[in-house]
């Protein structure tokens, strides 16, 4: 199965919550569809998709001091299921609330810091923790009863794991290119600046309050 296949199955399944809808929109046995996303949580080396009697999984994206707890990726372009300011003590609750008691399956975190335990203790039994950036340069204070109780992961990723890695690196790079041909990844522009702009594209970029990506045109 190609990649652009794999891809439009993926965005079958987020739109309808469903592997079997989505094998039944696209044509394909059920089996076809749970093997091709098997390959591609393979390839990207992570669990895209929870498999349960609801077909449904619950992600938390951390950003600045917000929380967020959508469905399904936000990257793809989906609303969250709820929004929690800041990392308040009672988040764990909060978002439990927000999955019918499961808590979340994974954490997304590119800060850190002190008030990352409320995201570690939100998770679910086998939930994994994703450390991928440290706004905050203090440690994470690991609850370690959560950690055990719960069978935790901990996981740490930087950048340099893909680009340091050539054939993981073209994979990446293949990955980004069919996603955006087949319209599955769909890049958030926030503005667009001529060349001749671009003092003015860099002061706006400092100013921080820019959501989605700032474009140059040449």
């Amino acid at each position: 199965m190609d990649r652009l296949q794999t891809m439009q199955i993926y965005v079958q399944i987020v739109e309808r919550g469903n592997f079997t809808q989505a094998a039944d929109a696209l044509q394909l046995h059920r089996p076809a569809v749970t093997k091709a996303v098997q390959q591609l949580e393979q390839e990207l080396g992570i669990r895209l998709l929870n498999r349960s009697t609801r077909n449904r999984a619950e992600v938390m994206f951390r950003s600045g001091e917000y929380t967020i707890q959508p469905r399904f990726p936000a990257s793809l372009g989906y609303e969250a299921s709820g929004v929690v300011a800041g990392s308040p003590a009672d988040l764990p609750q909060q978002v439990a609330e927000l999955t019918g008691g499961r808590g979340a399956r994974i954490a997304f975190d590119p800060v850190g810091g002190p008030a990352a335990a409320n995201l570690l203790r939100a998770l679910r039994t086998n939930g994994t923790f994703f450390q991928y950036g440290a706004l905050d340069t203090r440690d994470i204070p690991v609850p370690v009863m959560d950690l055990l109780a719960r069978h935790l992961t901990l996981r740490g990723y930087e950048l340099f794991e893909i680009t340091g890695d050539a054939q993981r690196l073209e994979r990446a790079k293949r990955f980004i290119v069919d996603g955006l041909a087949a319209g599955a990844l769909k890049p958030s522009i926030d503005r667009t600046f001529a060349f001749d702009d671009i003092a003015q594209a860099h002061r706006y970029m400092e100013a921080g309050t820019q959501v989605g990506k700032i474009v140059v045109t040449v």
